[in-house]
């Protein structure tokens, strides 16, 4: 489960913004195409010169809020590429170049915590708190708060992203995966009840075959090496997601169960298999540190 904000609804935040008074100008068809060849490049994890070069156009242009989305969308680039100082550095161009944008300081937060450095990303979420309110980025609060803070906040804050995505951005995928995960902390907070993962039996059969397997692994429907099996017996490449998310749920369900070997050894598979923009990847972490491995 990749972090934060769409590529494409962080485009329309912008312009919103622009449109609320902040002197910006229409983008020209050059900064337009440029976006739109980074954004590719982006979710193709191709070379960041398409990046680059809307970077140019963008500062060449002098409008501030194309300044800012391009260094944002080079960061999301850095970002998917494991260059999280490199990502946090574009994020501070793009403060620079537009501060009174939110969304860009949100967005630093999201790579703190994404960093490790969750105490700083609290505070720079705490300090943004009723300023252009931004519940798409309660994912990452819910994460900060499950893996060191209040763990019983964290489903609240899992589903006020999800609403976001569903409501604002369009993408119930999106909501289902944060739906999900609000369960299986509520799940683990109530000694294993079932409960609030059945409630979402519908909801998850609409969405992708990794989800459904995933949730029925949560359900004991099957067990740790059916998981396994069902995932390769998909026939896709066992990277990203495919191969982070039931790892996790090995990891996760055993320690509810009280499985402690078992769930060490999903943890550490989660934490090979997952990125730092992933849920599963801090939650592991955690879980590792706390069962003293």
């Amino acid at each position: 489960m990749s972090w934060g904000r769409g590529l494409a609804v962080l485009a329309a935040m912008i312009a919103l913004a622009g449109c609320a008074g902040e002197g910006t100008k229409p983008a020209t068809t050059s900064t337009e195409a440029a976006r739109s060849s980074c954004e590719a490049s982006i979710a193709r994890k191709a070379s960041i010169s398409r990046c680059e070069r809307y970077v140019e156009i963008a500062v060449a242009s002098g409008i501030k809020s194309d300044i800012a989305e391009a260094y944002l969308l080079r960061s999301f680039w850095r970002e998917y590429n494991g260059d999280l100082p490199g990502a946090i550095a574009d994020v501070d161009l793009a403060i620079s170049a537009w501060p009174a944008f939110t969304t860009s300081k949100r967005r630093r937060a999201q790579l703190q915590a994404e960093d490790g450095d969750y105490a700083a990303a609290r505070a720079a979420f705490a300090a943004l708190d009723g300023i252009d309110p931004d519940p798409g980025f309660d994912e990452q609060l819910a994460l900060i708060e499950y893996v060191d803070g209040a763990r019983d906040k964290a489903p609240s804050l899992f589903r006020s992203s999800a609403t976001s995505y569903r409501d604002v951005d369009h993408n119930p995928e999106m909501a289902a995966n944060l739906d999900f995960y609000a369960a299986i902390v509520e799940s683990e907070l109530h000694d294993g009840d079932l409960a609030p993962i059945a409630a979402l039996k519908d909801e998850i059969a609409r969405r992708n075959k990794l989800l459904e397997l995933v949730w029925r692994h949560r359900m004991r429907e099957t067990d740790d090496a059916a998981l396994l099996q069902a995932v390769k017996d998909l026939g896709a490449p066992i990277t990203g997601a495919l191969a982070c998310m039931p790892q996790f749920s090995i990891g996760h369900r055993n320690l509810v169960e009280g499985n402690k070997e078992a769930a060490l050894a999903g943890f550490r598979q989660a934490v090979q298999a997952c990125a730092a923009y992933d849920f599963e990847y801090h939650a592991a972490r955690a879980w590792l540190k706390l069962l003293g491995a």
